[in-house]
């Protein structure tokens, strides 16, 4: 994880880096040309997290923006539903088991606006791109107790395998340590399609913008070291895979203030 964010941050410092000498290296042929004659800074909150947006002015309807969203949302769930595992001819209950679920929806994200009105100065526009992201979308994550006495037991007669757990159609079996870790995946390139109203490069000092689309990560894909696959599963969060595994397109809807660094 920390590499991961390490890799990401240097590659927004570079891109950081490069706008900002392209907006130095064409400020001062602003007369001659629009293109990266200015930069407009953003905040933003949004469904795919927090983060900030670099804009510069491509041509008279076009502008490119680049940033990131960072995100970290979780959600505890406690597991109820393992069959028993018989050993010895005895059967012995499976305790409940606490699951973390993660969302991870911060990406990298790089578009082109297209402001269609007023010679380009309008406040309508309508927008295409990439977020760019880990591809774990959820990542599901449970630790059982090994000092537990009826996990103790199940180890030493070998059968920790038998301890199984729903996904949607399919089932995922405790592993060696007694974790029980799933991911659902998508495409770590996602497209985006969008509109909304606000400039990107603000009039005066600031501006506030709002948008709504579509980031299209692909169908997702359950993933496990410890897979069972077809096991036709039911169950609450059975119900969630199961809904989630059909959904190609995650909404991003964001708000954002922004802040033109140079003056006209």
């Amino acid at each position: 994880m920390f590499h991961l964010i390490s890799f990401t941050m240097k590659k927004l410092f570079f891109l950081c880096a490069f706008l900002m000498a392209l907006v130095s290296l064409s400020a001062q042929e602003s007369s001659k040309r629009e293109a990266f004659s200015n930069l407009g800074i953003s905040l933003n909150g949004s469904t795919s997290g927090v983060g900030f947006t670099l804009s510069t002015p491509l041509a008279k309807h076009f502008v490119l923006r680049a940033g990131y969203q960072f995100s970290y949302l979780s959600y505890g769930y406690t597991y109820k539903d393992f069959d028993p595992v018989v050993v010895a001819g005895r059967s012995v209950e499976v305790p409940d088991l606490d699951i973390e679920g993660k969302l991870n929806v911060g990406a990298a994200h790089a578009m082109i606006d297209y402001v269609p009105f007023k010679k380009g100065k309008g406040k309508f526009f309508i927008t295409a791109g990439l977020f760019m992201g880990q591809s774990d979308l959820v990542t599901l994550d449970g630790q059982f107790d090994m000092n537990h006495p009826n996990i103790k037991e199940i180890q030493q007669a070998g059968l920790l395998k038998e301890i199984q757990l729903e996904l949607g159609d399919d089932m995922v079996c405790v592993g060696p340590d007694g974790n029980m870790a799933a991911a659902i995946k998508v495409k770590g390139v996602r497209p985006y399609i969008g509109l909304g109203v606000g400039r990107a490069i603000p009039k005066h000092r600031f501006v506030f913008r709002a948008e709504i689309g579509a980031i299209f990560h692909g169908k997702p894909e359950l993933v496990s070291a410890n897979l069972i696959p077809n096991a036709n599963g039911k169950g609450e969060i059975n119900d969630f895979t199961n809904t989630l595994s059909k959904v190609v397109a995650y909404p991003h809807i964001s708000l954002q203030l922004t802040y033109k660094l140079f003056k006209d």
